[in-house]
């Protein structure tokens, strides 16, 4: 009931910032309600001015929650909204990929973690069906695509698995960047999305949503 948002808003899509964090971090957007799930909605360093969009699943008393590990200014500003009931499912974020290895480099199943940095013009292949609430009927995913520390400047292109690779950029990054960008990904193959990176670099994904294909 805020910003044009209905009170039978399931979902809403938010651009949010942080404003000259203290230090370097991340912000996670999720459900008031539900426990906090090991994902980001934007990474930060110290000083920053960093905005993302952001699909996020509404809870409790009409509210999004948002957590910050650090000091920081915050402004969300709300640029649509997916009815409850809608054919676009919602998740509460979950990791689904984490190339790092770490105690707290964990995804929601224990898939596709840990399995080290992804060296330089490397495809890797993500399986996103039956896994964080997507179901194995899904057509696409929302995802929240990062990339961690690459070794050169480069880009991350994501795309369905089983189709050519294409002319296009998810994520844009520098030497030693942590970035993230909201991706609306197509699924493919096996229930799969490619990511392409020219750079070595670990890559962190974690799944908003999702749309039933059909």
């Amino acid at each position: 009931d805020r910003g044009g948002v209905p009170n039978n808003a399931g979902a809403v899509m938010l651009n949010v910032t942080a404003v000259s964090p203290g230090a370097a971090g991340f912000l996670t957007v999720f459900p008031c309600g539900t426990e906090m799930p090991l994902a980001s909605s934007v990474n930060y360093g110290p000083g920053d001015v960093v905005a993302n969009a952001v699909l996020a699943k509404i809870g409790t008393g009409g509210k999004v929650c948002i957590y910050s590990p650090a000091a920081t200014d915050i402004v969300a500003d709300v640029t649509g909204y997916i009815p409850a009931g809608s054919l676009f499912g919602t998740v509460v974020p979950s990791r689904l990929l984490d190339t790092r290895s770490g105690p707290n480099d964990l995804t929601v199943d224990g898939s596709f973690q840990g399995n080290g940095r992804r060296s330089a013009g490397t495809t890797l292949q993500l399986t996103v069906t039956g896994r964080g609430g997507v179901p194995n009927n899904a057509g696409a995913v929302m995802l929240n695509v990062t990339a961690v520390s690459p070794g050169a400047a480069g880009f991350l292109t994501v795309f369905p698995c089983g189709t050519t690779m294409p002319l296009a950029s998810s994520v844009n990054y520098g030497p030693g960047d942590v970035v993230a960008n909201a991706v609306l990904a197509k699924i493919g193959t096996g229930g799969k999305v490619c990511i392409y990176s020219p750079a070595a670099t670990d890559i962190v994904v974690d799944v908003t949503g999702y749309i039933p294909a059909g």
